[in-house]
């Protein structure tokens, strides 16, 4: 035990670049990711605990609780703020998700991670249906991206956003969080996935002041297609932030169009690309301005009152710049069929930057 604990310590502490000490409950240190004795362990009762974790700000130490089958362990981190705080909360999560990987018995979080990482056979996801009292679909995944010190606290926020029974958070590595989704049709409030994730966006952002992106995979009829929908919101994350970085939600629907892209050598890309553009176009593209405002207005669907406002920009400046690219790039972008030509040269060209 202490041995494995030892190496799964070492792994997590290499890969964070976070010093962690772990202790058993009576304060013995059990493994250190460094060797050294300048810590001040206190011993704390688990009841000292707030939701897992322990401030010391006097030794700036921040203590974090670790289940693992069964039995309680102490961590320890250096720093005692919101920072370090959020790392703790993700350090014990790897930590119990890597002894979960080596357990015959599954936790309900471990079970589904495997799930969604096609690591599980179709026997395995019946056990953990009934075993745990997962429903067994339909359902969708998002993959919810942030910046690594705040991980902990979005995890910790959507943990308790989660419908218990219901919905599941598993944390997937050091910056993603997988957030699954089962629905029917007399207990999903939202018109669409795509809505649902808006609403969770916003939850987040009015709630931490984080700004999460979000990639939106499938809906699948059952918990055995659930990879599936894990890979399309990864893939939708990634592409989306390649084509469109302005945009906080990505549908895998809407970057297919990239995919098929991938495809097409570059070179081929790049002659269609010269025949779309002529000199001036290219200002616009270059131009940072012209481009947010672009992306702007297609994320607020033509709109140009939503646009204006969420530029903070005056209705006429936006007017005279969407004006500009007319006249540039011979689009008009308020027209739907040229908005579908600009989003297509608009993705060319990011990714023969890229």
């Amino acid at each position: 035990m202490d041995k494995r604990l030892a190496k799964i310590v070492s792994e997590i502490s290499e890969k964070t670049g976070i010093q962690i000490d772990v202790y058993n409950i009576i304060g013995e240190r059990l493994t250190s990711s460094e060797k050294r004795e300048n810590y001040v362990y206190r011993s704390y009762a688990v009841s000292d605990f707030r939701q897992g974790i322990l401030l010391d700000v006097m030794n700036r130490l921040t203590y974090f609780l670790i289940n693992i089958a069964s039995v309680t362990y102490i961590g320890v981190i250096p720093g005692a703020d919101d920072v370090s705080r959020n790392y703790a909360y993700m350090v014990s999560t790897l930590i119990e998700n890597a002894f979960g990987k080596t357990s015959d018995s599954l936790t309900r979080s471990d079970g589904l991670k495997a799930v969604l990482l096609r690591e599980s056979s179709r026997e395995q996801i019946e056990k953990l249906i009934h075993r745990h009292g997962v429903p067994g679909g339909p359902l969708f995944v998002l993959t919810l991206a942030c910046e690594r010190d705040k991980v902990g606290e979005v995890f910790n926020f959507l943990s308790q956003y989660s419908e218990i029974d219901r919905d599941a958070v598993i944390l997937m590595d050091d910056n993603t969080i997988a957030y699954l989704c089962f629905y029917s049709d007399d207990n999903f409030d939202y018109q669409s996935s795509l809505d649902f994730a808006d609403h969770l966006f916003n939850n987040i952002y009015q709630e931490l002041g984080i700004q999460v992106q979000i990639g939106v995979g499938s809906q699948e009829k059952s918990l055995f297609e659930a990879g599936n929908s894990y890979e399309q919101s990864v893939s939708a994350l990634k592409m989306g932030r390649q084509s469109n970085p302005r945009s906080h939600i990505h549908s895998y629907k809407e970057y297919i169009m990239v995919r098929m892209i991938e495809e097409i050598p570059d070179n081929v890309l790049q002659q269609y690309l010269d025949v779309l553009l002529d000199s001036s176009a290219k200002d616009i593209l270059s131009d940072s301005d012209m481009m947010n405002t672009a992306e702007e207005f297609l994320n607020n669907s033509l709109n140009i009152s939503e646009t204006s406002r969420h530029l903070y920009m005056h209705r006429n400046t936006l007017m005279y710049r969407l004006d500009k690219i007319e006249r540039c790039m011979g689009l008009n972008i308020r027209k739907f069929s040229d908005a579908v030509t600009f989003r297509i040269i608009m993705v060319l060209y990011h990714h023969l930057k890229s």
